[in-house]
């Protein structure tokens, strides 16, 4: 069995758990890294002994003063302490401890990166022979000393670090509130969270109970149970915007069934085989799935709606009777407004006195440019509630406001109830509804969708043979009513869905307290890469010939461009092994020994190639 999940799991724990921990690491590694590469690139000590010096202490010491700077200003949380500072109100400003406590905070927590690099400088123990060695380039008894004395200042710097931040870390731990506070309130935490679910629970029972008791009495209609999934083949489940599929499953007795996308057709069945009379109607509290729904704070795989049908004549049919429904609708979202800001004081009144009606072709007139979405949220922002008609049309600019199917709304008389989300700054969708096709509207919507097989489905046949009465009907989102008047940002606060559980995956794996962590380690990165082009490379070249005597032109395989890099003089030690292509006339990997030397030392066969350790230049015998 692969190992891979398991190691995926365990480094996602560390990520998640100690993310602090895993950035300071990575960041350590990087500098290190940099650092090393940074002097074989960027580094070259001058022969002039009187510059020799502030050479090497400038190496030394610029690079921990910009990596320390850098921390300080791109930590977000100093600038949250500080930011608006000079601007703030007397009685507003932080407290001069708070600053200090922040400022230090910060300070030392960007000595991570500074200290990883001077350290790494330290050991190598290059800038210091350089600034204090009288010949640097040569390895003679004062640079190994230099060198020694460097190394051992550098194990104290980091045994002094250590040690200081160890302390440091025990005092700030042992001195901690937050777990004393924790332990002590921890059972009136939870005591408040079961309060505020109990509270939230009560109030969207109060708010489908209220808003059920008012559309009964509106619209006259008597609830009854509807089907939690009908025949697959019976052409009774919705098809929505014709692309979303039906969670389906075959039975023992060989029936393949489907779980219903909503009860729009079903309920005009019902009507017909309860013998509704004209006016009087039904309402169902339907819950779906729709699995292929766009999961977001708005939208969940499960659909809970009243989903309602109401019969009606068939002079009705027409564009002021279902403004008049429409309006019906409104003034029952109102009245459960009303009342549940009576039980709760603290929610704010939201719905405007009167809801604006608007066909989808005048909303492409006067906002050609923009998406229907987008046109949605103009609108919504304007008047507050709307409603938007001839949903499913085809528009003069040849596309459709939004799909519908074409076997239950006449798309010249249905539309949808929105209303503008305040805290989401969006057009919200409470409500989709219209008047029912007949046969002539229905052989016209479905010869626009070349869809005129459906017409041998039970449902269709007999809705072309007019065996169904004239119906209005609609479905109200009960999660969406919630959310709406309870000001909540998120469909999960107010009905239990694997919506969380998808979007948990799908969480950062940085929380932005480390952001900035990451922001160092790529300023390590680019600093090292702008060291190469700007100060690690000698004069540019394309042959040996344009170099001197005592220069290679050595391909960096990285950037694809040569440059004249010197050679490693006699005596000193050498990197091999270095290629040298007639072809090209270009040298590879590393430059040669002076003419007359050879880079010879303890060979050994890594990876096909032989690899000198411990090499130096030395003049080769016969």
């Amino acid at each position: 069995m692969s190992k891979l999940p398991t190691f995926l799991s365990a480094f996602d724990k560390l990520l998640t758990g100690h993310p602090v921990y895993f950035t300071n690491s990575l960041l350590v590694v990087l500098s290190a890294g940099g650092e090393k590469f940074f002097q074989s690139v960027a580094f070259k000590c001058p022969k002039d002994r009187a510059v020799a010096p502030w050479y090497g202490w400038l190496f030394l010491i610029a690079p921990l003063f910009v990596l320390l700077v850098c921390g300080m200003v791109l930590n977000e949380n100093l600038w949250r302490v500080y930011h608006g500072y000079r601007k703030r109100s007397k009685g507003t400003e932080l407290r001069r401890g708070h600053r200090c406590r922040s400022f230090w905070f910060t300070f030392f927590r960007s000595l991570i990166v500074p200290s990883a690099w001077l350290f790494v400088s330290l050991l190598d123990g290059t800038y210091i022979i350089c600034s204090l060695a009288e010949e640097p380039e040569k390895e003679t008894e004062e640079t190994l000393r230099i060198k020694a004395f460097s190394q051992m200042v550098g194990w104290g710097y980091l045994v002094v670090v250590v040690i200081v931040g160890s302390a440091v870390t025990c005092r700030m731990r042992c001195n901690d509130k937050k777990t004393f506070l924790e332990l002590r309130y921890v059972e009136v935490y939870k005591k408040l969270e079961k309060e505020e679910l109990e509270k939230k629970m009560n109030a969207i029972k109060l708010i489908k109970v209220k808003f059920e008791d008012e559309l009964c009495n509106k619209l006259n209609l008597t609830r009854i149970s509807p089907p939690l999934f009908v025949e697959t083949n019976s052409g009774i489940n919705d098809d929505l915007n014709g692309s979303e599929r039906p969670v389906a499953f075959d039975t023992k007795s060989g029936i393949s069934a489907s779980v219903v996308q909503s009860l729009a057709k079903w309920k005009r069945l019902a009507l017909k085989k309860y013998e509704f009379e004209v006016y009087s109607g039904l309402y169902a509290n339907m819950n779906a799935i729709r699995r292929d729904e766009d999961l977001g704070p708005m939208h969940s795989i499960y659909v809970d709606q009243w989903d309602w049908e109401k019969v009606i004549k068939e002079e009705d049919r027409n564009t002021a009777y279902l403004q008049s429904v429409v309006k019906d609708i409104y003034v029952c979202i109102q009245a459960t407004e009303k009342f549940i800001r009576e039980k709760y004081p603290v929610l704010r009144q939201k719905l405007p006195e009167q809801i604006t009606f608007i066909s989808s072709q005048q909303m492409e007139d006067e906002f050609p440019q923009l998406s229907p979405k987008e046109r949605e949220n103009e609108y919504t922002r304007k008047y507050g509630a709307i409603f938007i008609s001839q949903v499913g049309k085809t528009l003069k600019s040849g596309q459709k406001h939004d799909g519908r199917a074409p076997d239950y709304d006449d798309w010249e008389l249905n539309g949808d109830i929105l209303v503008h989300h305040d805290e989401l700054d969006v057009a919200f969708e409470l409500s989709s509804m219209g008047i029912r096709v007949t046969k002539d509207s229905l052989i016209t919507q479905l010869t626009e969708l070349s869809a005129l097989d459906r017409l041998n489905l039970p449902f269709h046949k007999a809705l072309a043979n007019g065996e169904f009465p004239f119906t209005i009907g609609g479905g109200i989102g009960q999660s969406r009513l919630c959310m709406y008047l309870l000001d909540k940002i998120h469909i999960g606060e107010v009905q239990a869905s694997v919506l969380f559980k998808i979007n948990l995956y799908k969480r950062d794996w940085f929380p932005p307290a480390t952001i900035f962590n990451m922001k160092i380690a790529l300023i390590i990165v680019v600093l090292s890469c702008f060291a190469v082009v700007s100060f690690g490379a000698g004069n540019k070249c394309t042959k040996q010939s344009d170099c001197e005597e005592n220069e290679c032109c050595l391909d960096l395989l990285f950037f694809k461009s040569a440059f004249c890099e010197p050679r490693y003089p006699a005596g000193q030690r050498c990197l091999t092994p270095s290629v040298y292509k007639p072809e090209t006339d270009l040298y590879y990997l590393a430059c040669p020994c002076v003419p007359k030397y050879e880079c010879l030392g303890k060979g050994s066969l890594e990876d096909g190639v032989t690899m000198i350790k411990d090499a130096k230049c030395i003049m080769p015998t016969i």
